[in-house]
């Protein structure tokens, strides 16, 4: 009876604690569109931090009197810096990327696959492949998804694409 437990066990599929079951369950959310358990999986620390550099951009835009703030607050979902400080990073997170996707016309995530993971110190990077179309195109590309552990799950640290993306944004107003 046990071996037949056993058994049925490892047929389930991929351990929940791993960070290749953790990064599947992180794409399958990003396919069916739920920012707001996307942001869940991510570190909170790492949250905080990507709030924080966009309270920074619409701050610099208000400083500075800038035209372009009411286009940036409505992408944000606020009208203000004291509106995006009163909103939490995930509910930040959830509705920024709702709105981006929407006004890409949508993103559909066709195919997602968990490649493997190299250990790097206390985080772990692992290898996907996403293939994605939008706009009546199709793109394969592989990404990296970098884990860390946080209590007792595996957390999504952000990326540095998404962190320049917010560095040229910035630099971009303040010229």
């Amino acid at each position: 009876m046990m071996q037949m437990l056993l058994l049925l066990g490892c047929m389930s599929g991929p351990v929940a604690d791993t960070p290749e079951a953790a990064t599947e369950r992180f794409l399958q959310l990003m396919k069916e569109q739920r920012w707001d358990a996307v942001a869940e999986m991510f570190h909170p620390d790492e949250m905080k931090r990507f709030h924080g550099m966009f309270v920074e951009i619409l701050e610099t835009l208000e400083s500075t009197d800038d035209e372009d703030i009411e286009q940036f607050a409505a992408i944000f979902g606020v009208e203000s810096s004291a509106d995006l400080k009163a909103k939490t990073p995930n509910e930040f997170f959830a509705g920024l990327f709702g709105t981006l996707i929407g006004m890409a016309g949508g993103i559909s995530f066709d195919k997602l696959d968990v490649l493997g993971h190299v250990v790097e110190g206390d985080k772990v990077h692992v290898v996907t492949r996403v293939t994605m179309s939008t706009m009546g195109f199709s793109m394969t590309q592989m990404e990296v998804v970098t884990m860390t552990r946080h209590e007792d799950k595996w957390a999504v640290m952000m990326t540095g694409k998404i962190e320049g993306m917010v560095q040229a944004m910035k630099a971009q107003m303040t010229r």
